[in-house]
């Protein structure tokens, strides 16, 4: 197999970033960003793996909302017979976990379930062994999990190996030991599925013995009448006939077509005898007198419908016209009735008069009209069809905002100044708006809005504008505090659509920048939920902004290998951030496994030991299990176990000019943070992840650790210390991300302490105002999160659209808006 390219080279593992020794939280980090197939192959026990260790405790940290197909190539993983549940059941049946997985009854045989593996893996892709089979398999590339382990024990019974262990004996029990926990039918996606393009006709001339489909290259058809297959092919791109016997008129044939990475595709095909069949051909949409001529239907339109149909049969039927209907809540049909007259056979008719419909202002970007069109004649025959049309509207987001034309002219709005307020924004929607006017609001009493108007003219999709032709113009008292966060809202307004954006900012520098790089970026957004959560103003980019003027505080998040970023040496983003450091006094953050050791010495990375006052003494290992804060330090009484990348931990210690120590290793106690006050600057260093620390109770908590390390830097979110009674000032419901969302949405929440004893509930709501999903039962930790998959309370998922989510905990109740995209 390294032959043939499947395998990268292993002599020296360190250098290809595929070597990786595996951790419990490195699995779940993978299961959870959406990996789809995940093999473990060495030791097994009732409960869990071996190396590295993974059992049905590490389960309970999955949130995935994509679901893997799990081999467990191991002992007794799937011992289902056993009292308790075991591990393969809880990985199955939980509410997140594996779509499902292959694991052994008991105990397991080096070799011959290696041989196994192999011929798993051939029988997902059937390259994987070029020698085997000898024979095509049409649509063997289906990624069928359940036939791949048939087939993969038919290839270890086929196959010679090296047999000098005498294992060969155990093929057959080998055959008996590994179970599919799952559905035999399921088909993995390994990329994000496309639609089939499938063509043929609506209809079947009775005792006709073929039947012409058109489907992508390499899918499989199958035409089937009851649940019996009369008829398959394996596509081409072009028209096939396909052989079948005759069907009696009144039958209904069933058209199936799959392809790996492909939605299924099924369609019922009417058998019809010597009359006529009507059906619709195709569809016109007007809206050049109720909308804006873009063929397309939006909200707030009237729309002219022109709908042409098809004689399907042999011969002319009598005069025809339509009744259309349907039950749309956005939706008013204004013309229901249309003619076509008599059609020949094999021939069209186009409706006349258009149908005619308007739709709702508030209708959301792609949501799907369903109806149903009854076609008469005058001798009562009746056909019924049926159409979708997609509604196409725009959604305005918010980008970024900038400040200008204020008083010293540093493009920072600070206590006593009059500033211009120029905000960007996108449309993420699916047609373009009219003119976008807006008016920016603010209930901060420190701000005074002098000119709240502006304009942004329209804005076709995936485009942005922004209003520096109309800026807004503002005030900050000054009374007001500085670093005091202020909260904005712009009302847009475009014909009937109307949207509300939300935006903050701190009168002088920002709080925070996070630059992550990581191509893992949980440390980096995990920053910055929390300090948001906790009263914070910054923002988070994956390239270094060239504006850190414009900020209090610069986080950096460099990864751990092998999936870390390396900062080389000259590079525009060393040179900037030691700019900040030395010219501007600032206050920075960086974490990374290999930053401080490894880079400088053999990857040509920037050395920031000296301006961070750290000496790093070893590469390290896999050997961060814990950390424990330090003593007299900003950390002290502070304990984590790890969870986060573990892999050639950086070793360091401070370097004795101005700089301490504030985290060791908790097993085998070498420094892994150490802080430095310099002068005016000061800076945090630290070889792990902060986004992989485990929170336990206060002040053992990630949000506890972030407070406190912007206090060292000397920033506070409001006026003056925090009071002591808590790090948390008040109940809250804090980010949503991402936001508008495809899939899941993660909703940040936070509870006082005074709240702790009371019920909080979280709801979201439709814009009808129902109530469609409900989580009573939320943990009352500090901070805290939920994740909606995008379903109702049934298990049925929602169509795309804007919904409420509200928060309630005793007297606190807070709405906030979530976007769904499909």
């Amino acid at each position: 197999w390294y032959n043939l390219g499947w395998l990268p080279d292993t002599l020296n593992p360190y250098g290809y970033k595929w070597w990786n020794n595996g951790s419990a939280a490195g699995i779940n980090n993978a299961i959870n960003s959406g990996a789809f197939l995940v093999l473990y192959r060495d030791h097994g026990s009732i409960y869990g793996w071996g190396e590295p260790a993974y059992d049905t405790t590490d389960l309970d940290n999955l949130i995935n909302t994509m679901f893997p197909y799990v081999l467990s190539i191991c002992c007794l993983t799937g011992k289902y017979d056993y009292i308790n549940q075991v591990f393969a059941e809880k990985f199955h049946r939980m509410e997140y976990g594996c779509l499902g997985i292959n694991a052994a009854t008991e105990i397991n045989y080096s070799f011959v379930s290696d041989t196994y593996t192999w011929g798993i893996f051939d029988g997902l892709w059937d390259e994987f062994d070029p020698g085997y089979p000898a024979f095509d398999l049409p649509g063997h590339r289906n990624l069928r999990p359940c036939e791949a382990t048939t087939y993969g024990k038919l290839y270890l019974e086929m196959m010679w190996f090296p047999d000098s262990a005498g294992v060969g004996q155990y093929r057959n029990y080998i055959h008996y030991l590994f179970q599919h926990f799952g559905d035999c039918f399921t088909t993995l996606y390994s990329e994000i599925p496309q639609e089939l393009s499938v063509s043929h006709l609506p209809t079947l001339p009775a005792g006709q013995t073929y039947f012409t489909v058109s489907a992508d290259d390499s899918s499989i058809i199958a035409l089937t009448v009851d649940g019996e297959i009369i008829g398959v092919a394996e596509g081409t791109g072009s028209p096939l006939q396909i052989t079948i016997p005759g069907q009696s008129a009144g039958e209904i044939v069933k058209v199936t077509v799959t392809k790996a990475n492909y939605y299924r595709y099924e369609s019922d095909v009417q058998v019809i005898g010597v009359e006529p069949w009507v059906s619709i051909d195709s569809i016109y949409i007007n809206d050049s007198l109720g909308g804006n001529n873009d063929h397309k239907v939006n909200p707030g339109e009237t729309v002219d419908l022109g709908v042409r149909v098809r004689n399907y049969g042999p011969v002319q039927s009598d005069p025809i016209y339509g009744y259309l209907t349907g039950s749309d809540p956005f939706v008013v049909l204004n013309t229901d009735s249309s003619w076509y007259g008599a059609i020949p056979a094999n021939d069209t008719a186009l409706s006349n008069p258009f149908y005619n419909f308007s739709v709702a202002d508030t209708c959301q970007n792609h949501h799907i009209i369903h109806f149903a069109l009854e076609f008469h004649n005058l001798n009562d025959s009746v056909w019924i069809d049926s159409f979708n049309i997609t509604v196409y509207a725009p959604i305005l987001q918010f980008v970024d905002f900038s400040v200008l034309n204020d008083d010293n002219g540093n493009h920072i709005l600070e206590p006593g100044e009059t500033a211009d307020l120029v905000v960007t924004i996108k449309n993420i929607g699916g047609t373009s708006t009219g003119n976008v006017s807006s008016t920016l609001f603010s209930f901060n009493p420190y701000i005074t809005i002098n000119d709240g108007s502006g304009n942004y003219g329209p804005i076709a999709p995936d485009s942005s504008a922004n209003n520096l032709a109309d800026p807004y113009n503002v005030t900050a008292s000054s009374s007001a505090p500085y670093d005091s966060r202020v909260d904005f809202q712009i009302e847009l307004v475009s014909g009937g659509y109307i949207e509300t954006l939300d935006f903050s900012m701190v009168l002088g520098r920002m709080h925070y920048y996070i630059w992550n790089p990581d191509i893992t970026p949980q440390s980096g957004l995990v920053i910055d939920s929390i300090l948001n959560a906790l009263g914070y103003v910054g923002h988070y980019g994956t390239t270094l902004t060239q504006d850190l003027n414009l900020y209090k505080t610069v986080f950096v998040c460099a990864g751990i290998y092998p999936n870390n970023f390396v900062i080389q040496d000259g590079s525009p983003e060393a040179n900037a951030l030691v700019e900040y450091l030395q010219e501007q006094s600032g206050r920075v953050y960086l974490e990374g496994g290999d930053v401080w050791y490894y880079d400088p010495q053999h990857a040509g990375g920037y050395d920031f030991g000296p301006l961070f006052g750290i000496s790093a003494n070893y590469d390290g290992e896999i050997d961060m299990h814990s950390v424990a804060g330090e003593q007299n330090t900003f950390t002290q009484g502070m304990n984590f176990s790890y969870n986060g990348e573990n892999e050639w931990i950086d070793h360091i210690q401070p370097d004795s000019t101005n700089s301490f120590l504030i985290f060791e290793e908790g097993y085998y106690n070498y420094g892994c943070g150490v802080a430095r006050a310099q002068g005016p600057s000061r800076t945090v260093g630290i070889s792990f992840e902060l986004g992989g620390l485990f929170d336990t109770t206060p002040p053992s908590t990630r949000a506890s650790l972030l407070d406190s390390i912007m206090h060292f830097f000397g920033v506070y979110y409001g006026v003056g210390e925090r009071p002591s009674s808590g790090l948390y000032p008040a109940t809250a419901l804090n980010t949503i991300y991402p936001n508008p969302c495809l899939h899941s949405v993660t909703i940040r929440y936070q509870i006082a302490p005074q709240d702790r004893e009371k019920s909080p509930s979280l709801s979201i709501y439709d814009v009808q105002g129902r109530r469609i999903r409900c989580f009573s039962r939320l943990s009352r930790r500090p901070v805290n999160y939920i994740i909606w998959d995008g379903k109702d309370d049934a298990g049925r998922s929602v169509s795309s659209g804007v919904y409420f989510v509200r928060f309630e905990v005793g007297d606190y109740r807070r709405c906030a808006k979530i976007v769904f995209l499909r």
